[in-house]
C-alpha cells in the first residue's frame, strides 16, 4: 500500500524509516550504513560509523573506531595502536600486546610479529627479542628452523657467529666449527685469511 512504501505502518515508521518529530510528513529512509532507532523517531549509524550532520553516517577516521550500533560517537583507540579496517575495534601495534584495554610494548623475551588484539608470545628457547620486540634473534651458535618458528642448535660442520635469523652456515672448507658453533677453525696447517682458511 501507499502508507507501506512511504515508510509508515500500524501506527509507526517501519523499520529501515524514521520520523524525527510529529507531523503529517512521511517517514524518512535511514541513511546509508544506519538502522532505526528502536522507537523509530531517529536512527542509529552501525558499528565502525558516525552521525555525521544528523542526516548521514560516516566512518570513523583512521585511529577511531565504534564498537556497536548506536548514537555514539567514534573513540580514539589507545597508544600503540590503530583501527581495524572496519573500524570497529583497534588493533595493536607488532611489538605491542593486549593487556586489558591498552596496548603495551612486549617484555624482554617475549615478541609480536603481527598488528592485532593478541598478548606478546615468549621467545623460543635459545633466542632473545629484537628491540622493537616485533621478532626474535635466535643466539650465537643456533640458526633459524625452516619453519621460522624456532632456534636448532648448529649441527656439526656449520656455525652461527652471531644472533640472527638466519639459519646456520656451513663451516669453509678445511675447517671445523667451535664446541659451542659460534664460529669455525681453521684445521693445523691452515690459516685464516677474510673467511677462508688457507694453506
Amino acid at each position: 500500500s501507499g502508507l507501506v512504501a512511504s515508510g509508515w505502518a500500524g501506527g509507526a515508521c517501519c523499520s529501515g524509516f524514521y520520523k524525527s518529530s510529529w507531523s503529517r510528513d512521511q517517514c524518512s529512509p535511514v541513511p546509508a550504513n544506519s538502522v532505526s532507532s528502536d522507537d523509530r523517531s531517529t536512527f542509529w549509524c552501525n558499528a565502525g560509523f558516525e552521525n555525521q550532520g544528523s542526516t548521514a553516517c560516516a566512518s570513523c577516521a583512521a585511529g577511531y573506531y565504534k564498537i556497536a550500533t548506536g548514537p555514539d560517537a567514534c573513540s580514539a583507540c589507545t597508544d600503540n595502536s590503530v583501527s581495524s579496517s572496519q573500524k570497529t575495534t583497534c588493533l595493536c601495534n607488532a611489538g605491542y600486546g593486549l593487556v586489558g584495554d591498552s596496548c603495551e610494548q612486549c617484555s624482554a623475551g617475549f615478541y609480536k610479529a603481527a598488528v592485532n588484539r593478541s598478548s606478546c608470545s615468549p621467545c623460543p628457547d635459545n633466542s632473545v627479542a629484537s628491540d622493537d620486540r616485533t621478532t626474535f634473534y635466535c643466539n650465537a651458535g643456533y640458526g633459524l628452523v625452516a619453519s621460522g618458528s624456532a632456534c636448532a642448535a648448529c649441527s656439526s660442520g656449520f656455525y652461527q657467529s652471531s644472533s640472527s635469523r638466519d639459519q646456520c652456515s656451513p663451516v669453509p672448507a678445511n675447517s671445523v666449527s667451535s664446541d659451542d658453533r659460534s664460529t669455525f677453525w681453521c684445521n693445523v696447517g691452515y690459516s685464516l685469511q677474510g673467511s677462508a682458511c688457507v694453506p
